[in-house]
C-alpha cells in the first residue's frame, strides 16, 4: 500500500512539473512573439557614401599603452565625415565612474556630448555596460 502511495506521489508531482513546463513553454513564446511583433525594420533603400571615415577602438581587451583602461568588452568610436558614432560601450564589470569607456573617451579627446548616435550591435553585457543592463535591455555608459 505504501508503494502504491510514493508511486502515485511522484507521477503526480511529474505531472504537475510536465504541466508546469508546458505553461512556461507557451508564456515565453507569447514573450518572445510580442518583442519580434515590436521589432520596426527601415529598410535603407539608399545607403550613401563617405569621404573619410575613422574608426578608433575605446574598449578592448588590450590598449595602446598604460594610460588607456581595458577590459572584456568593446566599445569603437566611429568617424564617418562630420558623423559621430560609438559603437557598443563595453562592459564596465566593476561599475566604475568614470568607467573605461569614459575614461578612454577622455584620453582620447572625445567627449560624449558629441556623439550623433549610439550604436548597439547586441543586447550582450560586454557591448551594453554589464549584466544589469543586459538583464533590463538598456544600456550605460558609466556607473
Amino acid at each position: 500500500m505504501l508503494i502504491i502511495k510514493i508511486v502515485a506521489t511522484v507521477v503526480f508531482i511529474a505531472v504537475l512539473l510536465l504541466i508546469k513546463s508546458i505553461v512556461k513553454l507557451f508564456v515565453n513564446k507569447n514573450i518572445v512573439k510580442r518583442e519580434i511583433d515590436d521589432v520596426r525594420v527601415t529598410r535603407v533603400t539608399q545607403p550613401g557614401c563617405v569621404k573619410e571615415l575613422t574608426v578608433l577602438p575605446l574598449i578592448d581587451f588590450y590598449a595602446v599603452n598604460d594610460t588607456f583602461c581595458t577590459e572584456a568588452g568593446v566599445s569603437y568610436y566611429i568617424k564617418a565625415d562630420e558623423t559621430d558614432i560609438l559603437l557598443d560601450v563595453g562592459a564596465n564589470e566593476g561599475k566604475k565612474h568614470p568607467s573605461a569607456l569614459i575614461n578612454n573617451m577622455s584620453k582620447a579627446g572625445k567627449k560624449v556630448d558629441e556623439l550623433d548616435f549610439i550604436y548597439l550591435s547586441h543586447i550582450h553585457m560586454d557591448h551594453v555596460g554589464g549584466m544589469k543592463d543586459q538583464k533590463n535591455k538598456t544600456f550605460s555608459l558609466s556607473a
